[in-house]
């Protein structure tokens, strides 16, 4: 690291910058971890859909009625 010792008061916005940089990376891992999850739950259950799966058809009728 090319800062001054610790004592030099120019280190002190680096390091505050620093810091909260990885405070937002762990945020956005975290945010990151929970995504993967997610989809890791949706693939586990894949196997419940059925892609090909045949369609219903209903039919309906209409009885008119004249008098």
């Amino acid at each position: 690291m090319a800062l001054a010792p610790a004592g030099y008061p120019g280190n002190e916005s680096q390091i505050k910058t620093w810091t909260y940089q990885l405070g937002q990376v762990s945020k956005d891992l975290a945010i990151a971890k929970a995504d993967v999850k997610a989809i890791e739950a949706i693939a586990l259950n894949t196997h419940h859909i059925h892609i090909f799966k045949p369609v219903t058809t209903t039919t309906s009728t209409t009885t008119t009625t004249t008098s």
